[in-house]
């Protein structure tokens, strides 16, 4: 495999957005004296995820996924809150946790010592960056690629090519390595390049094609000859 770029997702590849979801959620419910116990944070993960579909989709806006998340789940809920201050609170609280999959660290130096690395990844810009400036990866990237910098989503393929063009990439000549095989995999192949599923859980593809596929970081190690 000729690579020259290789390109990281950041949630649920290398950082676990799960638990800081669920981490951030429990803060402001606490600081706002809401209930937070399973069954509503599983409501809300719910509601946010079909947010997220939308938004790739061009259904929403982002500043209105922010704010529309936490509405529904409130009526869902049967509650009532400042829906600022939830928002906001839990942005900012999202954007502290930085919890990283163990081995993340480790293959990042890795691969940054063979590759130039970028971090390739959806979401809001003050969170994904905040959340990175807190781990150890601060350092080890070249670029960090953030949707709301771009002005677009992956799979778009506008976020691709202005990432490559950026990075001084040939798409022939790159790789993206995520766990999303809508935004990262089909997105990364729809401007030509190389995309290899990271696919811990092992789950199926269903029509979809990854390049590669791997389970673990050990895997990427050895197909990227580390």
């Amino acid at each position: 495999m000729q690579v020259t770029h290789l390109f990281l997702d950041a949630d649920q590849t290398l950082f676990d957005f799960e638990r800081a979801e669920r981490a951030a959620f429990t803060a402001i419910c606490l600081e706002l004296s809401l209930p937070h116990d399973g069954q509503l944070y599983q409501l809300y993960s719910d509601i946010n995820a079909r947010m997220w579909a939308l938004l790739e989709q061009g259904g929403i806006t982002k500043t209105a996924l922010r704010r529309e998340r936490f509405r529904l789940w409130l009526e869902a809920a049967g509650f009532s809150a400042d829906l600022e201050a939830l928002s906001d609170g839990y942005t900012r609280y999202l954007g502290e946790m930085a919890f990283l999959f163990p081995g993340a660290e480790e293959f990042c130096r890795a691969a940054a010592r063979k590759y130039p690395l970028y971090l390739a990844t959806n979401g809001i810009a003050a969170v994904q960056r905040g959340r990175l400036a807190r781990s150890p990866l601060a350092n080890v990237f070249r670029k960090v690629y953030v949707s709301e910098d771009l002005g677009c989503e992956k799979p778009s393929p506008d976020f691709f090519l202005r990432m490559l063009a950026d990075a001084g990439a040939k798409a022939e000549n790159s790789l993206m390595v995520g766990d999303s095989l809508r935004a990262d995999i089909s997105g990364a192949q729809g401007v030509g390049m190389k995309a290899c599923w990271y696919n811990p859980h092992s789950v199926g593809a269903g029509n979809a094609k990854p390049d590669y596929i791997v389970h673990s970081y050990e895997e990427l190690y050895r197909l990227l000859e580390l």
